[in-house]
This record gives structure tokens, sequence and C-alpha cells, in this order.
């Protein structure tokens, strides 16, 4: 099963808040060539992730080095289709013709600048998914789809409000016959397409 990716430009921010990273996230950091340390409870909190987290010092310095490192390793996971979704942790705007472009071949990407703006925890604004392009079908799954028309059918203002009724209202769309994991990543799919969003613990829909 495909995971969703972060990829940390540490050049950029070095600051990671470890415990908003989601459970089902792999972790890409990148380190330029004259960095010699990290703090730390950083590293601590790291290691606890274990195999999750990959650390990758760059060859050589200059202007956009670490840049094009984490661009090349994209190119390099997509090609091998090894994750669902990128999410670079950076404040650089120079990512964005990168997002742009990943997000017309159909796989969500989108930039941050804090591990908290991946599902709406900070209220510091992040570079909206780039929208696949109309000619590429989306990569969607049935479940997500069959999860879209049913609640299509539900008054806005009657549509579950809360994480928690709105994983009660899918599991009971699949006869409460999904596990525990296959339910929690149908839900984390719907923020992910941005069929939903959550601020101040309410869901908002966009269809």
């Amino acid at each position: 099963m495909m995971q969703p990716l972060l990829l940390v430009d540490f050049e950029n921010v070095q600051t990671i808040d470890v415990q908003l990273i989601p459970p089902d996230y792999r972790i890409a950091i990148f380190y330029g060539a004259n960095q010699k340390s990290a703090s730390l409870d950083l590293t601590t909190r790291l290691q606890d992730l274990g195999s999750r987290v990959q650390w990758h010092r760059i060859s050589g310095s200059g202007r956009n080095a670490l840049d094009f490192h984490i661009a090349f390793h994209i190119g390099r996971v997509l090609e091998r289709k090894e994750a669902s979704e990128f999410v670079i942790l950076a404040k650089d705007t120079g990512y964005d013709p990168l997002i742009k472009h990943v997000g017309a071949l159909g796989v969500p990407c989108r930039r941050v600048a804090e591990v908290g703006e991946i599902y709406g925890a900070t209220t510091t604004q992040a570079l909206e998914i780039a929208k696949p392009s109309p000619k590429v079908s989306s990569p969607a799954s049935p479940e997500l789809e069959r999860v879209k028309t049913n609640l299509a059918k539900v008054q806005k203002n009657k549509r579950p409000r809360k994480r928690a009724t709105l994983t009660k209202h899918v599991s009971t769309l699949f006869g409460n016959k999904l596990a525990k994991a296959e339910l929690a990543a149908l839900i984390d799919d719907m923020f992910r397409w941005k069929m939903v969003s959550e601020a101040n613990n309410a869901i908002s829909y966009h269809f």
C-alpha cells in the first residue's frame, strides 16, 4: 500500500513538530552538506519513528542545491509509484512550480510551512494541493467515490460536522465491516483529496 511522503527541507525549516506527523506518513529529511547537527530532542523523537524516517545529506553546496535533491527524489519515487501524496515542509515558494507539475501528473502534492498544516492543526496558510489536470483521471478509490456519492445526496447542513461522526457515518455506509485501519485511511483520503477540510474541530465539505 502506497503511503504519503513528507519531504523536509531541513536547511529551510529546522523546527519539526514530530507529534503532529500523521501516523501513515513516511518522512525524508534533506539536510545540507554544511549542516553538522540537529537538536537532541528532535533526533530522539524522530528515532522513535523507526524506519519511517530517512535522512538524506546532499552532496555539495550552492543555491537551490537541496531543492534539486528533493525534486530528484520525488521523481524517483514517482517512477516507482511508492507514494500516494507528497508534502514538502518548507517556507520556500520556489517549490511551487514543482508542486504544480507533480499535481498535473495526477499525484497530490503540496507545501506546508509547518507540520501542523498537514491536517489543518494550525491556522497558518498552506499552499493548496495542486489539482490534477482534467485530462488525468483521479486515482481516488471506488470506496472513496462511494462515500462522496453518498454524502452528496445529503444536504450540506445535515452532513457530519465532526471527524468522529463522519467516521461513524462512513463505517455505517460500509455495514461496519471495514477494519479500523481501512476506515482511518478512507477518512484520511477525504482530506488528502480536498473533499473535506477541518478547522476548529469542524468539518467543511467541498463538493
